[in-house]
């Protein structure tokens, strides 16, 4: 949006700068044109002079004034020659739609006279205003793909984190035999590898543990055996010496 407003302002600038250009040359070449015929006060000539330059298809009005201001010849728009005139600097002081200018007809640094041009700024405000309609509707469209873009990635990276999230609730619930399908070599591919290197390592701790418990119990009981067998022994060692014993009183 930012580049699109400075391009736009960048053409509006730059049109609007050779409008000026234009109507200022435009405005000198007349005045040097007519200098002979005002000087001469040759109307006629003046007449096919301001024929000549309304045949610019921009211009809307164009006239000859004399040393005291008199009009010696004029033509375009009869509304326009009308209103009075009052020279525009910038073509953004403009509110009538024409940009009003004049060029001094000099000999020797005496002015002998004027001539005034009316330059019609619609054609530039119409490609200005197609450029901005056009410019909204190519930002409209990369916003929109932006979005579209941001919501396929971002549904992407939900999918994948969802399916990590499952194996990391079924590793919780016990099931250490998860193994997360690796796509791509994205971040979540990596995340992915490093799951499953953790759910194998928990596997193997699990049955390295399950062996052990396994190996503990079977030596349990063969202890529990062993003391019993021993316990027999002793039972049967000690009705011995009782036996014994009484054999030696009977035989005191």
């Amino acid at each position: 949006l930012v580049l699109i407003s400075m391009t736009l302002d960048y053409l509006k600038s730059t049109n609007y700068e050779a409008l000026v250009k234009r109507a200022s040359t435009t405005a000198t070449l007349f005045a040097t044109t007519t200098k002979d015929g005002v000087l001469s006060y040759d109307l006629a000539s003046l007449e096919a002079f301001v024929s000549e330059v309304m045949k610019n298809p921009d211009l809307k009005y164009a006239r000859v004034l004399g040393p005291q201001g008199q009009l010696f010849a004029s033509g375009g728009d009869k509304t326009a020659l009308n209103h009075s005139f009052v020279a525009d600097i910038k073509v953004e002081d403009v509110n009538d739609g024409i940009f009003d200018t004049y060029a001094d007809i000099s000999e020797a640094g005496v002015i002998y006279g004027r001539v005034e041009l009316g330059l019609d700024i619609a054609p530039i405000v119409e490609i200005i205003n197609e450029a901005k309609q056009r410019s909204a509707f190519v930002g409209l469209i990369e916003m929109g793909l932006v979005a579209l873009f941001s919501l396929i990635l971002g549904s992407y990276l939900t999918s994948q984190l969802k399916v990590l999230t499952n194996a990391a609730k079924s590793i919780a619930e016990g099931d250490l035999g998860v193994v997360v399908s690796i796509n791509g070599h994205d971040e979540i591919a990596d995340v992915a590898k490093s799951f499953n290197s953790m759910a194998e390592n928990l596997r193997i701790a699990s049955e390295r543990r399950d062996k052990a418990d396994a190996e503990l119990k079977e030596l349990n009981q063969t202890l529990e055996s062993r003391v019993v067998r021993r316990t027999v022994q002793l039972v049967d060692r000690n009705k011995q010496l009782e036996t014994a014993n009484e054999e030696i009183k009977s035989a005191q």
